[in-house]
């Protein structure tokens, strides 16, 4: 069996390196990693570190390239496209923000837009995990993600909120509240309850 069966009789999708020397060793012909990305057979991901399995026909989500760049590491989904995905927004982002402990940057990982975006530690606070196609997916909660959604169109009337606001778990939202540093974001919640 040549390597392109091999990876095509596998069933990962994210391949680190390790696991493609050992493969290419075992090869007759004397490829390296480079020239199973010319030919097609896997795509970087992280560049000598994680590689996507092209010859497994799946799709290539967002979410599971995000993971396999961050290699473990404490991140979190956000931004326009986890407003759309809690129904905060109509609007389907094609940039990806990833929340993380490491990276500031903007890049393209098969063509697919992310953004990174380095931040303090405190940040993750309250955030759920989904998995997808075995691999462990990181959020905000609905609730968590409203004091975002507050933030970022603080200069919105109240009213504009209300809708959002009287579907959430109020009580959980209190929660958050009192852990949530921005004291502006915490003053906009209070005058959106008076408003209902």
């Amino acid at each position: 069996m040549n390597i392109r069966e091999k990876l095509a009789n596998i069933e990962q999708i994210i391949l680190k390196t390790e696991f493609l020397l050992k493969l290419i060793s075992l090869s007759w012909k004397k490829y390296n990693i480079d020239d199973l990305v010319n030919l097609w057979y896997v795509s970087v991901i992280k560049k000598w570190s994680v590689y996507f399995n092209n010859q497994i026909l799946a799709f290539r989500d967002p979410y599971i390239l995000w993971w396999a760049y961050m290699d473990f590491k404490n991140f979190m989904f956000w931004g326009f496209d986890m407003y759309n995905k809690k129904g905060f927004i109509t609007q389907v982002s094609n940039i990806f923000t990833i929340y993380n402990l490491n990276y500031s940057r903007e890049l393209e990982i098969m063509w697919i837009k992310f953004k990174f975006k380095k931040i303090k530690k405190w940040f993750f606070y309250w955030k759920e995990t989904k998995m997808i196609n075995w691999y462990n997916i990181n959020y905000m909660t609905r609730e968590r993600l409203f004091l975002e959604y507050v933030r970022d169109y603080m200069t919105y009337e109240d009213n504009f909120f209300i809708e959002i606001y009287k579907t959430l778990d109020i009580k959980l939202l209190e929660k958050y509240m009192q852990k949530y540093p921005i004291k502006k974001v915490i003053d906009k919640i209070n005058k959106i309850k008076v408003c209902l």
